[in-house]
Formats: C-alpha cells, structure tokens, sequence
C-alpha cells in the first residue's frame, strides 16, 4: 500500500515520465529504459501527481527488491519543485514500503559531485559504504554507495513530510 498522494507508476505514465526524465539528468532515460523499469521483477515505483495537470508525474523514484535488500535506482523531481521537501517525502515513502515488505538494508549509488543528493540521502540516515571508480559521465565520475541498516531504531530517521506539492514549502536538509 502507498502513503496518500503517492502513488505506483504504470504504463499509462511512461511518456510523463521520459519527460520528466529529459527535464532532470543531463543523460536521461529513454522510453524503453523507463517501460522496462515498470516491467521489472521485483521492481516497485512511488510516484508524485500534479492533479491540476491530469495527474502527470512531477516526481517519482523507482526501486527493486533484491533478496533482504531495496536497491534504489532513480529519483526525479520536476526541477521547479525541488527543495520543497518532495525527495525527502520520496525517501521517505520508499523506506517506509521496505519496511513493510520486511527489508533489512537499502542501498544505492548517486555520483560523488551530486552533492545536492549526498546531501538528501544523508539525511535520511544513509551512509556512505564503498565507492565504483569511473561509473559515472563516461568514466569521469565515481560513484558513492551509500547504504542505511532498515532496523527499528532507522525507522526514526525518516520523516515523511507532506506530498503534496501546493503544501510543501520547507526546503530539503
């Protein structure tokens, strides 16, 4: 079950998606990427609607469950809603459905120039646990694998905030 205001994609919301896609990451996924995310064992999706747009995605994150863990793959925020709080309330939602699923860890990997990200991952309790060298920007960038222990004491770091994107005003940490 999804928090109120989120919801799972669908194949109905890839050409929003792209879209959103191509306004946020300067090497966006295409339409096959993103069809075959929906499509994936094991993968699962939280996404954001605009009501007043038909409920076109302004956010979304896309993760897979891998044996105990979450791998986060992709989150993107419409670039005129960020730092309104709506990745942290992404964050906060994809623990919370790993928790519920009964994952132990989530992990990802987010480039080591995205500080804006580092920052946000941080923030929800996650920690910095190896590196991959030139996996980023045509080997130009590394990546940091950050990773959070999905315990009931971590249960406390993440604070969902409103999703709503006309009541979210506070700035991500």
């Amino acid at each position: 079950m999804t928090a109120p205001g989120f919801t799972p994609a669908t194949p109905a919301d890839i050409e929003g998606l792209v879209e959103l896609e191509r306004r946020c990451f300067a090497d966006p996924w295409g339409r096959e990427s993103v069809a075959g995310e929906l499509a994936a064992g094991g993968g699962s999706s939280v996404v954001l609607r605009d009501p007043e747009a038909g409920g076109r995605p302004i956010a979304y994150l896309f993760y897979r469950l891998v044996d105990t863990e979450a791998e986060l793959f992709r989150v993107a925020v419409a670039p005129e809603l960020r730092r309104r709080g709506i990745g942290a309330a992404l964050i906060a939602e994809f623990l919370r459905q790993a928790r519920a699923r009964g994952v132990q860890a989530a992990v990802l990997e987010v480039g080591a120039a995205n500080a804006a990200a580092l920052a946000l991952y941080r923030a929800a309790g996650f920690t910095p646990v190896g590196a991959r060298r030139g996996y980023y920007a045509g080997g130009r960038e590394d990546a940091v694998i950050l990773k959070l222990e999905l315990t009931a004491r971590s249960a406390d770091r993440s604070n969902p905030r409103c999703p709503n994107p006309d009541l979210v005003e506070q700035e991500d940490p």
